[in-house]
């Protein structure tokens, strides 16, 4: 009997320990989650009052989680079980605005205080007042008035991302960190196109995402032209002049689309549409230099030569000069001699290029900025440790485009 006794007392206390550490872990979820937000409501009637309190207690966290709305945006990340609105896509800024986020928030409180109330709550009206350290809800219902605080920085936490928008759209890459005294910014690339970015304040937290297309499309509407002259004016003279223009064209999108080279033989990233080359890599500096890449040109149109023509009687010569808005390809073959000139920015990318990646590779996070303003730098942050970069030229054919890889 006496057994029997204490083993009830064992399961009583372990009851009562495990209902007070259930108790605790709920009373410190808020704080433990940055969900729980301070609020103060007067007037009217109690019940009425305590769901005006929840209901913009609730409105205020959301929106603050999602970015900037709670019902539909144009632009957002889903991320499991709840969104993200971007504030910056594809280069524009589609952040919400102020006027945006209060009428979410006027429009969320009226529509969940009938669920509330439990009646019907058609007459109510209420003003929202979005302050830098406080939400303010001005309600009346039954011609009863109502006033919600709710302790949360939203105007503040909002301006900031504002400003982080700013930077990003000119050229700044963000890392984690504190951005102000008492705001911490964490960065989550979540995918090769996307980041995530969380400001902190104390147990409160605001998210916006960024998306930035990285896909061949760019270099695809790039067409360029061609024109050859050779000293006969035969059908293989014709033949290799037009095969050798086309061919040198496709080389010339490679070379942009991978950071100068072709045939990779250096670290490079591995993306859907091809690897890009690294151009510093764990501290370490290495460009794909003209002279590389005219060789690289060059083995490229001479393999696509040998594999166009049904046969071949002779070998093929090709040498490449890369010059700031042509490319020079020379061809012998046999006795036949060819000038082909392709039109390309290519050459007035590379000294873009060289100017930034000595900038690089003494501050990785150093901001775009170019002395030639033709050339429109971007950067795309792929991961927590490799960043792309992005140079690209408006031309008559179309834009063309240079990539390359930090680490």
């Amino acid at each position: 009997m006496y057994s029997k006794k204490g083993q009830v007392t064992i399961f009583v206390v372990l009851g009562i320990v495990l209902l007070a550490a259930f108790l605790l872990i709920f009373f410190l979820r808020g704080q433990l989650f940055g969900v729980e937000v301070d609020v103060d409501a007067t007037g009217g009637d109690k019940f009425v009052r305590t769901c005006f309190a929840n209901i913009g207690q609730d409105a205020v966290s959301k929106i603050s989680l999602n970015g900037g709305f709670l019902y539909n945006y144009d632009n957002i990340l889903e991320v499991n079980d709840y969104t993200i609105a971007y504030h910056l896509f594809n280069g524009a800024d589609t952040s919400p605005s102020r006027d945006f986020m209060v009428s979410e928030l006027t429009n969320f409180v009226l529509e969940e205080l009938s669920t509330c109330i439990e009646r019907n709550a058609s007459s109510a009206s209420v003003e929202t007042i979005i302050d830098s350290e406080e939400v303010r809800f001005i309600a009346n219902f039954e011609e009863e008035d109502y006033f919600i605080r709710v302790k949360h920085p939203l105007g503040f936490l909002f301006e900031q991302s504002e400003s982080l928008v700013n930077d990003l759209i000119q050229g700044r890459t963000l890392t984690s960190g504190f951005v102000d005294f008492d705001i911490h910014l964490k960065v989550l690339p979540y995918n090769a196109e996307s980041n995530i970015y969380t400001l902190e304040f104390e147990d409160l937290e605001f998210n916006f995402a960024e998306k930035q297309e990285i896909a061949d499309e760019t270099f695809l509407d790039f067409q360029g032209d061609f024109v050859y002259s050779s000293n006969s004016n035969s059908l293989e003279a014709m033949f290799i002049g037009y095969n050798v223009g086309k061919i040198g064209t496709q080389s010339i999108l490679l070379i942009g689309k991978q950071g100068g080279i072709i045939t990779p033989n250096t670290p490079v990233i591995n993306l859907e549409y091809g690897p890009i080359a690294y151009y510093v890599y764990q501290g370490n500096k290495k460009s794909m230099t003209k002279e590389y890449m005219e060789l690289e040109i060059a083995d490229y149109i001479m393999s696509g030569l040998y594999a166009t023509m049904d046969q071949v009687d002779n070998d093929f010569v090709i040498t490449v000069d890369i010059q700031e808005d042509q490319i020079l390809i020379y061809t012998n073959y046999g006795d036949l001699e060819l000038d082909n000139t392709l039109t390309s920015p290519l050459g007035k990318i590379l000294a873009a290029r060289d100017e930034l990646v000595n900038e690089l590779a003494i501050d990785t996070e150093s901001l775009i900025d170019l002395e030639d303003s033709d050339i429109e730098a971007t950067a795309f942050m792929h991961d927590a440790n490799t960043t792309i970069y992005r140079l690209t030229v408006e031309t008559d054919t179309g834009p063309y485009s240079f990539d390359f890889a930090v680490n």
